[in-house]
């Protein structure tokens, strides 16, 4: 799961720094990192630690990851980390949304398969939860975030789209 994952995110990267007349730094760090990790993940064995390891190296490339998708938006959209609930910028109110939508279709998907929501393996660790679910979105993520980067790189976004909360608990909404 982590490894499609990883594999997905670093060539929307690759297609990112090919499209770009000017080669972006942060995007080829991001490149390395994911490169690194994947490595990490063909050479971590299994042991008492497995889980922690597995999600340490997941996090550090999505750090880098998310870096380099602020560093090619429009600078008014550019944030500085990945926010949920609420999300504290307009690009990630976006993708929080996608994911959402996301997230209802791979149940659907599931259900109608027959097949359990809440029997994942990775996420199995979120005990009621549709852990299925959020095993299998990690294998769509880079493609709603490719979707997601569009629309605010070809300027489909409109700031009418959002409001803002100031109040507790402070965050960017769609309108």
């Amino acid at each position: 799961i982590v490894t499609g994952k990883l594999r997905a995110q670093r060539k929307l990267l690759v297609d990112l720094k090919g499209n770009r007349k000017v080669t972006n730094e942060t995007i080829t760090r991001a490149i390395h990192a994911i490169t690194k990790s994947l490595q990490n993940l063909k050479n971590l064995e299994y042991s008492p630690s497995f889980k922690q390891q597995l999600l340490g190296i997941e996090g550090y490339a999505a750090a880098e990851y998310f870096s380099a998708i602020s560093a090619v938006l429009p600078k008014k959209y550019a944030f500085k980390e990945r926010s949920r609930q609420p999300a504290q910028d307009k690009f990630n109110a976006i993708l929080n949304y996608s994911y959402g939508l996301t997230y209802s279709t791979i149940e659907k998907v599931i259900i109608l398969s027959g097949l359990d929501p809440n029997a994942g393996i990775y996420h199995a660790d979120s005990y009621g939860k549709p852990t299925l679910v959020f095993d299998l979105i990690e294998l769509f993520r880079a493609k709603v975030d490719r979707i997601t980067l569009k629309l605010f790189t070809k300027k489909s976004v409109k700031d009418s789209w959002f409001i803002s909360i100031q109040e507790a608990p402070s965050g960017v909404f769609l309108s």
